[in-house]
């Protein structure tokens, strides 16, 4: 494999999946599934959605704040509250991240990122597996309504790499970054990649759980060691994201400046903006077509269907 990424790929570390996603994108994938050992699939197949219904949060942001959307709740959990991997701590509790008006909307396109969640051991943190019993079930949204949750623009949900659909349009936000934790990897990369998805008018959605985490031992304590980036530094990076701005004209460029923008301000060392640009080179060099800058913001909405 005569990838440019090949030389910045330590070895036993999760971003070697960047590997995998360059190798599929060079033979003509349309569609990545990304997913971890221990994620099985309840049926034979995997649901993606298209032009659908989705419940659609109310999207009315607090200037005191950043906007956070914790969708884990309205999935009817049995544990209680629950939270993503990577959710800043602050705002846990917070009641307006989670506990939000809803309506119902009619997507435009497919969403470029689709989430789905785990049963019995979902992606949460180690704190919370430190503090409160598993196993832990979604129930799903409530019945007669639609299956999925969209996630505003201007609001960020961390998701994972565990049961996640990449269509095409978001292939270019695969790129897990290699100078920290693995446990932290796929997290930055999603808040990234969503900041940079609004600006091609999509966004990620949450579906219910099409898998069961059959998590292999872990020791919760070094997770949690491993996971301090997400504890100390998800909340600045939530708010950097947020005022973080470009005028570059093409997605592209603004792909290697917000790499670079992070490696500034302490998120990401100088490894992963040379990875990043070594994943630009590789990425042009298979023939990927990057999504086009629309002009505003964009909803991948028909507004407005439905009020719950």
């Amino acid at each position: 494999l005569h990838f440019h990424i090949m030389d910045h790929l330590p070895w036993r570390h999760f971003g070697r999946k960047n590997v995998g996603f360059l190798f599929a994108i060079a033979n003509g994938a349309k569609v990545i599934y990304d997913t971890d050992d221990d994620n099985r699939l309840k049926e034979a197949r995997i649901p993606i959605l298209g032009e659908d219904q989705v419940f659609w949060p109310d999207d009315s942001k607090s200037e005191a704040s950043p906007g956070l959307l914790n969708p884990y709740p309205s999935f009817r959990p049995s544990c209680g509250h629950v939270w993503p991997r990577g959710f800043p701590l602050d705002y846990v509790q917070a009641q307006h991240t989670f506990n939000r008006s809803v309506r119902v909307e009619q997507l435009e396109r497919p969403p470029a990122v689709q989430q789905f969640l785990a049963d019995e051991d979902p992606d949460v943190d180690a704190i919370f597996r430190l503090t409160r019993p598993l196993p832990c079930n979604f129930a799903g949204l409530e019945p007669g309504h639609p299956s999925a949750m969209a996630i505003p623009p201007q609001f960020f949900t961390p998701y994972n790499a565990q049961a996640t659909v990449h269509l095409y349009e978001a292939f270019w936000g695969l790129l897990l970054p290699v100078t920290v934790h693995g446990r932290v990897s796929d997290i930055w990369r999603a808040y990234l990649t969503q900041k940079l998805l609004w600006d091609v008018g999509q966004l990620v959605t949450f579906l219910p759980p099409y898998v069961v985490h059959d998590r292999v031992a872990h020791d919760y304590l070094k997770d949690f060691q491993s996971e301090t980036d997400l504890q100390l530094k998800s909340t600045a990076l939530v708010q950097f994201l947020s005022q973080w701005s470009s005028n570059a004209p093409t997605l592209l460029e603004r792909i290697e400046q917000l790499w670079a923008a992070l490696y500034a301000r302490g998120f990401v060392e100088l490894g992963d903006v040379r990875l990043a640009q070594a994943w630009i080179l590789d990425l042009l060099a298979v023939g990927y077509e990057f999504p086009k800058l629309m002009q505003g913001n964009v909803p991948n909405v028909a507004r407005h269907r439905r009020e719950l």
